[in-house]
């Protein structure tokens, strides 16, 4: 495909990550509740009497307070709700530093730009890795929005993902000359 035609309209992932503040704030709400459950959880279960029950009612008898300790079980849950509440950011600022770098290009003959894998979310490669994409209207199955800010692109069984602004508005054009190709 040579010459595409004019420009209709276009996006990219630099608006996107504007448009997503909130969600990144909720997500690092949830990575904090997952540290504070685990340190609830550590409290709450990872505990042991010394001597166990025997130890305790020996104590009750005699009006002696039996010390805790610390099991394992007060480190893996601690630990683990910190673990989890990494692993959320984390994976929540390379997804959005990847879909930042995606792009989509709507001409008059197809579409062209860059996005976040082949059939994104399957693997972890395929939120890791933009490519680029020219795709002509007969061969693009359908274009959908997702969430507020996303675009999926599906061009013969391949699923592209970009990040943008103004998908309402991207999905609109792009289905309009759909249906112009398809009733030619």
């Amino acid at each position: 495909m040579q010459d595409m035609g004019k420009l209709l309209v276009s996006g990219n992932g630099k608006d996107y990550l504007k448009t997503r503040i909130s969600s990144t704030v909720i997500n690092i709400v949830i990575a904090g509740a997952f540290v504070v459950i685990g340190f609830i959880l550590a409290n709450q279960f990872g505990y042991r009497t010394m001597g166990g029950a025997l130890g305790q009612g020996v104590g009750g008898l005699f009006g002696v307070t039996v010390p805790q300790v610390r099991t394992v079980d007060f480190y893996i849950f601690m630990w683990g709700g910190i673990f989890i509440a990494v692993l959320i950011v984390v994976m929540d600022l390379v997804q959005r530093h990847f879909i930042s770098k995606t792009e989509i290009s709507v001409y008059e003959t197809g579409i062209k730009g860059s996005a976040v894998g082949e059939k994104y979310g399957k693997k972890l490669e395929d939120t890791t890795k933009v490519s680029a994409f020219q795709v002509e209207y007969d061969r693009l199955t359908s274009v959908e929005v997702e969430s507020k800010a996303r675009l999926l692109v599906n061009a013969s069984g391949r699923i592209y993902l970009i990040g943008v602004a103004n998908p309402n508005e991207i999905a609109e054009v792009i289905n309009s000359r759909l249906s112009q190709s398809k009733g030619k």
